[in-house]
């Protein structure tokens, strides 16, 4: 099996991710270096609490932002 070459920055050709980027997402900077430190350990991750909260918000935001780094 041979590898595309992508440049930096640039999204694989299948790109399923079923949630679009929310173009109001603000804040949370802590909480996604949180996550990238969390999923850099390689220990299983999970984002848990009460419904509503952003938690799809926040792994949407974190896919965006970092797609290119998997």
């Amino acid at each position: 099996m041979t590898r595309e070459v992508r440049f930096p920055g640039s999204s694989p050709p299948a790109w399923n991710l079923l949630h679009r980027r929310n173009a109001n997402f603000t804040g949370r900077e802590e909480l996604l270096e949180k996550l990238r430190e969390a999923l850099a350990s390689g220990e299983p991750v999970v984002l848990h609490g009460l419904g509503g909260k952003g938690k799809t918000a926040l792994a949407v935001e974190y896919v965006y932002r970092n797609h290119p780094d998997y």
